[in-house]
């Protein structure tokens, strides 16, 4: 999308997340009392004419602002493309009442393969994105719904078979021409900053379909599959048709795959460590003390 004339981008942004976090009293470690700041904030919307409506009008007028300075070329749309805004999908949608929105749904089974490449170094029990694989699908389903009048959703599988297809069906949703670049030139596309996909960017060079069956090759043993397993179960099944697939076809899909015993040892040993640090909150305890020795903390 970032190739279309029309349309301006930058690197992932995530700065709507703190300003919604704001309103809520958990999921946030900080110097200030994030408990204390919840109430104020409470009691802040109390006072408003139109409590929290007039909050989110608000954010929504800041953020627009912020959109408009990086948008240097005064394109049609800025398109602000954040994962992790799944954990406040609906907010958004209070803040932007005018907005377009457009899902991008994935084979479970490919997300929890790209996790564990893409963060994880090839191994599993990933335990700082585990929030991306077992809360985000639940999140990103619920979002969709409450948004789905105006929102237009696409298949990560139709998007990479038939990119020019899907492509079309965006530029309708967005009142915008096709632009054959928008198939054919996305690798030229260079946006600055820390975040975003530098995986795929890298591997491909042009729109593939080979990254369907991509998962096939990293849940390859008896532990994975019983871990993807375990991962599906844990979405349900009305999850998963929320994003589009069935359960059951998934599981079948999963005990088709060739597996052996081959790296298991290390999988078991590689998933009780995530476990440990997950339960220990070790993360949480370093921030909090490179806070209170003055320094930067980053969650």
């Amino acid at each position: 999308m970032a190739v279309h004339p029309d349309i301006a981008t930058a690197s992932e942004l995530w700065f709507l997340l703190p300003f919604v976090y704001t309103l809520r009293k958990a999921g946030v470690v900080a110097q200030y009392s994030h408990v204390s700041l919840s109430g104020a904030m409470e009691d802040m919307l109390t006072a408003l004419p139109n409590g929290s409506k007039d909050y989110y009008q608000a954010l929504g007028g800041f953020a627009r602002e912020i959109y408009e300075k990086l948008n240097v070329g005064g394109n049609r749309y800025f398109l602000d493309k954040t994962p992790r805004y799944y954990l406040i999908v609906e907010e958004i949608g209070r803040a932007f009442p005018d907005a377009r929105f457009i899902f991008l749904f994935r084979n479970p089974l490919a997300v929890l393969a790209s996790t564990i490449e893409s963060f994880y170094r090839g191994r599993i029990g990933d335990p700082y994105h585990a929030i991306d694989i077992f809360r985000g699908p639940h999140d990103l389903a619920a979002g969709y719904e409450a948004l789905r009048e105006r929102s237009l959703a696409l298949s990560f599988e139709s998007l990479v078979c038939e990119p020019e297809r899907e492509m079309r069906r965006v530029c309708d949703y967005l009142s915008i021409p096709f632009v054959e670049d928008m198939v054919a030139g996305f690798a030229d596309v260079k946006l600055n900053g820390r975040m975003g996909d530098r995986i795929g960017t890298k591997a491909y060079d042009r729109v593939s379909g080979e990254t369907v069956e991509k998962w096939r090759r990293t849940l390859n043993n008896v532990v994975r599959r019983a871990y993807a397993r375990r991962y599906l179960r844990s979405l349900g099944r009305e999850t998963t048709e929320r994003l589009g697939y069935d359960l059951d076809e998934l599981l079948a899909e999963l005990n088709r795959v060739d597996v052996s015993y081959h790296g298991s040892i290390r999988d078991v040993y590689d998933l009780a460590v995530g476990w440990l640090i997950a339960r220990s909150e070790l993360r949480l305890l370093i921030a909090k003390r490179n806070a209170d020795r003055g320094g930067f903390v980053h969650i």
